[in-house]
Formats: C-alpha cells, structure tokens, sequence
C-alpha cells in the first residue's frame, strides 16, 4: 500500500505499521464510478493508467504461484462437505490442469499487482481514481489486475482495448487477447475459491442461490434489486457460486479450445 501509494496509484500513506495492521492515510471522499466525467471509456482508460503505476512500482514479493495457489485451494475446499458433495468440484480441477498444461507461466515476467481490483476497492474522488484494499497484493502476471477489471467495468470489446491501450501503450493484438481470456477464468477461479473459504463456518446453513447464481448478469440484477443483499454472507456465497459457474461457463464457450491454443502456441 504505501508503495503504490508513493507510485500515486493509493491515497497518501502517513503511518504504517505491518506488525500490528495499522494504517493512516488521506480519507477520499468517494463518487460513483458512474459518474466519471468521461463516461465508461474515460474511466477504464483511468483504470487502466493506474493499472500502470502500480506495474511500475519495485516488484511487489511473489507470494504465491498464481495457478499453483488456486489449485491448491481448490483441493482444499473439494473436502469441505458444508459446500460440496465428492466429485462436484471435478469438472474446475480438470479445467484448471487443461490451463495450466497451456499457459506459459514465466516468474520473471510478475510485476506488482493488486489482485482485486474490483469496483469496491476503486474510489473515483470526481477528479481521478484510487486503489484500496491491498491485503491481497503480491507479484502476479501482468494481466490479472486487467482481467478482473474486465468482468465488471469494461466488459464489451471496445472498452476492454481501451483498457489494454492504457494499460500498456500498446494495441491489444489476438495473442493478447486470448492470454486475456484465460487468465479472466482464472481469477474467476480465484474469487470462487478464496471467498468460499472465508465463509467455511460462518454461514449457519447453505443459502439456496438457485440460478441467481448461475450468471455474473443474474448475480448482478439480484443485488440491485434486492433479491440479495450486499455486504452479507449469503451474497458472498452466491458470488462465489458464480464465480466458479463462470468459470465452467468459460471452459465451455464456444472458441475456448482455439483460445487455449493460441495461448500455447504463444
């Protein structure tokens, strides 16, 4: 954080203690996204340049190998009886080891990360954009601040280029963008697994999310209109589900197979 901080990309950091969790920095009086004054193409190119700044920061540690840790905790939580019955969480394992076997995966190439991105860790202050929320950052591929941004604030192709462009000064090209696709499925993977495990004896009994589940879409429509209510442990559980049906989803889209290819082929 004050790192990034120093980089421009979080609020100013004044007091930091990483023994006892302590932090002091400059409160951001937040606006909606939505209200960017540039619309949505303003706001990921925005995301995007801040995306740069953390990138350009010394490399954060590499905590974890990103594949190898969401295999891990997917194993993990294939035993938790609570969420799961046997062979239920098969069909994301063989998936994942189909990525993994493709997916060159080089530890020299991590920069800084944040590694999630999501829209309630940005602040729009109605003048420029924030990151918050750092517990999660460590070195990761360059792409996954970018794919995860992509599932919720620049979801069209347009705005997804654009994002790329601010990103790395750069026009996004079909290997980009198929390294793109399957590291998006991952973080879906991610956000499915590291949810569900901070919800292992917290909920009293399983919610039955039924389809509101099934798609980012549907999930989304049910927490504006009430049907699920934010900030909660239910709500966390069916996003969660979601993720991880999101994930099924992407295996099976059509030019998945050609996708994963290109991204072998390099």
């Amino acid at each position: 954080m004050t790192a990034a901080a120093a980089a421009g990309a979080a609020p100013a950091v004044h007091y930091a203690d990483p023994m006892t969790g302590v932090a002091i920095m400059d409160f951001v009086s937040g606006r909606p996204l939505a209200k960017h004054p540039s619309g949505p193409i303003g706001l990921v190119r925005a995301l995007g340049a801040l995306i740069a700044r953390v990138q350009a920061t010394p490399p954060f540690p590499i905590l974890a190998d990103y594949p190898e840790a969401i295999g891990g905790m997917l194993a993990g939580l294939g035993s938790i009886r609570e969420f799961f019955a046997p062979g239920d969480l098969d069909p994301h394992a063989e998936g994942l080891a189909r990525i993994r076997a493709a997916l060159p995966w080089d530890s020299s190439s991590l920069v800084s990360c944040h590694n999630d991105p999501n829209p309630r860790n940005i602040l729009f202050d109605g003048e420029r954009v924030w990151l918050v929320d750092w517990e999660l950052a460590f070195g990761n591929d360059p792409l996954v601040d970018i794919a995860i941004l992509t599932t919720e604030l620049a979801e069209t192709p347009e705005l997804e280029d654009a994002l790329l462009e601010a990103a790395f000064s750069l026009r996004p090209n079909r290997p980009l963008a198929a390294r793109l696709g399957v590291i998006r499925l991952l973080t879906r993977l991610f956000y499915g697994c590291v949810v569900l495990d901070s919800l292992v004896g917290v909920l009293r009994s399983v919610p039955d999310v039924g389809v509101t589940a099934r798609t980012p879409a549907a999930f989304r429509t049910a927490v504006a209109d009430g049907r699920l209510a934010s900030g909660t442990a239910e709500t966390a559980y069916a996003f969660a589900k979601m993720s991880l049906a999101a994930f099924i989803d992407g295996l099976a889209a059509p030019g998945f197979g050609e996708m994963l290819k290109r991204v072998q082929d390099g």
